[in-house]
């Protein structure tokens, strides 16, 4: 719990502030949503904690590159143009981590931002227990 501080709770979320080695301060959420009562939210922060002890910065560089090749290549389908290694790491390279939610069910979100690919837009991150991609998605920023 050491990595965790400045705690509100807004709503169906508690929302604070990560310190991670390596990478920073991170904005956190645990969605309380289906909350049950304590054991669940006891449930929920140790699922974090265990999840968080093997997160690190090359999981966090790995998952940057498969985003920026999944959202490049989307972004392409069905075009003539084939999109070359700039294009890729333009994307990669402008990826920052801005939160990561937790879920009841241990299912965990990253939300990273790109100023200049998608400056209006969260690209959201589902990620498995073995940190590969579930899903990725672009929303609104709100």
């Amino acid at each position: 719990m050491d990595r965790f501080k400045g705690f509100d709770h807004f709503e169906d979320r508690l929302t604070g502030i990560l310190t991670l080695p390596d990478i920073g301060d991170i904005q956190v959420e645990f969605d309380l949503e289906d909350h049950k009562g304590i054991d669940d939210l006891n449930a929920l922060m140790a699922h974090a904690e265990s999840w968080l002890e093997s997160f690190n910065k090359k999981i966090l560089q790995d998952l940057k590159t498969a985003i920026a090749a999944e959202l490049t290549d989307a972004a392409y389908t069905g075009s003539a143009y084939q999109p070359v290694s700039s294009d890729y790491t333009g994307l990669e390279q402008s990826l920052q981590l801005k939160t990561i939610c937790f879920y009841i069910d241990a299912e965990t979100s990253l939300i990273f931002g790109s100023e200049t690919e998608y400056p209006d837009m969260d690209i959201c991150c589902l990620v498995e227990e073995d940190f590969s991609i579930a899903d990725v998605f672009l929303d609104a920023n709100n």
